[in-house]
């Protein structure tokens, strides 16, 4: 090994210890028109670190607010055919997204409603240490909504897509 090799080497090495090896990334969908780009950048992300992805799309199995909650457990109730179909085909276009790409990938449909709350729990099921989701296009950066609970809570970093981002 010439001294150039050998440097080149320790500038890897210190590159390691600043920034973490990242293992799965999870990309959490919800459906909106924002759900493409950040499905793109959570695979295209896998895809230059070839390791897998697990996509969450958390969702209400019902039509219907807090009463509806607050009077009914979720397995009282029937999912709703065409909230379960947005569900499915949301997930459709991660898994097409991950095979173009070559990226091992796992879907989870969750019915939990609190989305913070699900995110967390699907990384924490699927050893996930990056969190790819979208920022909320009506509310941006207002506390309270699920990315910024999520960049709060997480213990593993967030990269958050910002609203009409580009798909590439």
């Amino acid at each position: 090994m010439n001294e150039r090799d050998g440097a080149a080497r320790i500038e890897v090495l210190a590159a390691e210890q600043r920034f973490p090896a990242f293992h799965r990334v999870l990309i959490a969908t919800d459906g909106t028109e924002a759900a493409p780009a950040v499905i793109a950048s959570g695979v295209r992300v896998a895809q230059s670190l070839r390791i897998p992805v697990s996509v969450v799309h958390s969702m209400r199995a019902w039509h219907g607010g807090p009463f509806i909650r607050s009077v009914m457990h979720a397995a009282d109730v029937v999912a709703d055919e065409r909230l379960l179909a947005r569900a499915e085909s949301c997930l459709d276009q991660a898994r097409s997204a991950a095979l173009a790409a070559g990226v091992r990938f796992e879907t989870h449909l969750s019915f939990d409603t609190n989305a913070p709350r699900a995110i967390l729990a699907m990384a924490r099921e699927t050893d996930c240490d990056l969190i790819v989701l979208g920022a909320d296009a009506a509310h941006g950066w207002r506390q309270g909504n699920v990315a910024r609970r999520v960049v709060d809570n997480s213990p593993v970093p967030v990269l958050v897509i910002p609203p009409h981002a580009p798909v590439s």
